[in-house]
């Protein structure tokens, strides 16, 4: 990029896109100790749609027959297969985890179907990718005989991902009739306003919405912030010494600690080596410039763009995003409470309430002013807890005995959606901010497994 500064700032969005809904991506158990059935499903590539293939978990009997809730896992639009494993996860912590996998397990534990699939220009599983990685190593050759097809995310476009999963869900509602009236997607991250977009096209009848880490607001907004007004709320933080003095050695010493939460620094440091009240407005506006840079550079509207790889600690290059999903984050308009709002359709957000990557306050300010219209949007925040629901940060999984309990969180949630007539709009109970009652469930002890 043309900027070094702006280059770090793309680079802290891009892990935010990451965890947008790699977000996107979560939970829970590695046992499974009940009974459950699994079916394999692939749907065919059309001129609008590419081909995907999935499988549908459930707790047993026939699947024509099954007459509880179903849920459809909707996650962000990188390359993740459908257990939640991404190429890039070799150099995270969620290398040695398999996230839509373990919280598939969880639903399932608690009565619920779940349909998960391996996004666009994932190679079949039968190739084996992370297991190869794991066993051989990363390499070139492996990414592109097992893992990924870099031509169908060179033409990866949101309509095109939002129009092959309503493909996805129309076959699994032929194969499964209780898809028809029982569905529920469940968005992680930036997920949800894919989610979101499929309920606003009505081609798919839904029955709710459930997210994780997700925004109320719409994209374009939260990036602004993520750019923004986030580094200027946080810049206080690393005044470690309390003296109204940021300097540049405080904000490597704070950055080192973890403090903030923050992805990167390097747009962070002062040319006079130091912040204070006198020059902030020259942070901000340096700031302001090179989100704009980067705000234009992404103006490819619908067209796929130029797809951007992303180089690996060895060396090897991965096929990631085009430019048609960063123009998402700079220009989406969906806002998935206010889709929630208009269109009566039951919500579940959960956030952490340490989430440095989505402003919860702002979110919560936004549900509670459609809630006072006449909207049926439920949330929860967990005090203590990150963007994926982590007791230790943003870039980390909730903890293995708390999974349950979001599991039956969800539970609950989907009892209420599908307690309601068909055709009308379901009514939820006013909205409390529910863990400021259970201030301590972030200190429940771990459940050993499935009940």
């Amino acid at each position: 990029m043309k900027f070094s500064q702006g280059g770090s700032m793309k680079s802290a969005i891009f892990v935010e896109k990451l965890l947008f809904g790699f977000a996107i991506l979560l939970l829970s158990l590695t046992s499974t100790a009940f009974a459950a059935e699994h079916r394999q499903f692939s749907v065919a590539q059309t001129e609008r749609t590419e081909a995907i293939t999935g499988q549908i978990d459930w707790p047993g009997g026939k699947l024509d027959r099954w007459h509880g809730p179903v849920v459809a896992f909707v996650s962000s639009g990188n390359p993740n297969d459908r257990d939640g494993w991404l190429v890039r996860a070799m150099e995270t912590v969620w290398a040695d985890r398999l996230p839509l996998k373990e919280l598939s397990n969880a639903l399932v534990s608690e009565g619920v179907a779940v349909i998960r699939f391996d996004n666009p220009g994932v190679l079949r599983p039968q190739l084996k990718c992370r297991e190869t990685i794991l066993k051989a190593g990363l390499s070139a050759d492996v990414v592109r005989h097992r893992c990924l097809d870099a031509r169908i995310l060179a033409g990866f476009t949101v309509e095109k991902y939002q129009r092959s999963i309503e493909a996805v869900l129309m076959h699994v509602q032929r194969v499964m009739p209780a898809a028809r009236d029982r569905l529920v997607l469940f968005g992680f991250s930036e997920g949800l306003v894919h989610a979101a977009s499929i309920a606003d096209r009505g081609f798919v009848r839904l029955r709710g919405l459930v997210s994780i880490g997700s925004p109320a607001e719409p994209l374009e907004s939260l990036t602004r912030w993520q750019a923004v007004d986030r580094m200027m709320e946080t810049l206080s933080e690393f005044d470690l010494n309390a003296d109204g003095i940021v300097s540049n050695s405080e904000i490597q010493e704070g950055y080192g600690r973890g403090i903030g939460n923050v992805m990167g620094i390097e747009g962070w440091f002062s040319k006079t080596g130091y912040w204070n009240a006198e020059n902030r407005d020259v942070l901000k506006a340096e700031l302001e410039a090179v989100y704009a840079v980067f705000r234009r550079e992404t103006d490819t509207g619908t067209e796929a763009g130029k797809l951007e790889w992303t180089s690996q600690k060895n060396g090897v290059l991965i096929p990631d995003m085009t430019d048609a999903l960063w123009h998402l984050h700079f220009y989406g308009q969906v806002a998935s409470a206010e889709v929630m709002h208009r269109l009566g359709i039951p919500g579940l957000f959960m956030w952490g309430g340490k989430d440095k990557q989505v402003s919860v306050p702002r979110q919560v300010k936004l549900v509670d002013e459609l809630n006072q219209q006449g909207g049926s949007i439920r949330y929860l925040r967990f005090p203590d807890r990150h963007h994926l629901l982590s007791l230790r940060r943003d870039l980390d999984w909730v903890e293995p005995g708390f999974m349950p309990v979001i599991a039956k969180e969800v539970r609950t949630f989907l009892e209420h959606c599908l307690s309601t007539n068909t055709g009308t709009q379901p009514q939820v109970p006013k909205v409390s901010d529910t863990h400021s009652e259970r201030k301590n469930v972030d200190l429940y002890k771990p459940i050993a497994g499935p009940r």
